[in-house]
């Protein structure tokens, strides 16, 4: 659905942005995006997988997936936090492409060895 609060302009902006992301897409994505996303089979809230947070509900935590999987990342970059802002900040040096940024979000695509 439509995003509440959001200027038109911005949310036209993010529903093209999130159309550019392949279905069958691993995804990492800031907490306020992942549910607009979250019709794939692996999806994280960043900054999961690289660090865990709010991983896991018990004492029997499960394993974080290997960070390697994932092909996108999207950034709300007025409501990210430092911690996710420094995944950004690792996947760029790494090689990571941005590949669309807009009013309040940035969509990163791994490149091969990123």
């Amino acid at each position: 659905g439509d995003w509440g609060g959001a200027s038109p302009s911005r949310q036209q902006q993010v529903n093209e942005a999130f159309e550019m992301i392949p279905d069958d897409a691993v995804v990492a994505a800031s907490h306020t995006f992942a549910p607009h996303l979250g019709h794939r089979a692996q999806i994280y809230m960043l900054p999961n997988p690289w660090i865990a947070d709010s991983w896991g509900v018990t004492a029997d935590v499960p394993p974080r997936p290997d960070p390697s999987v994932v092909e996108w990342i999207v950034v709300n970059t007025v409501s990210a936090g430092a911690t996710e802002l420094a995944v950004v900040a690792d996947a760029e040096e790494a090689g990571w492409v941005e590949v669309r940024s807009g009013d309040g979000f940035r969509v990163l695509r791994r490149e091969s060895g990123g």
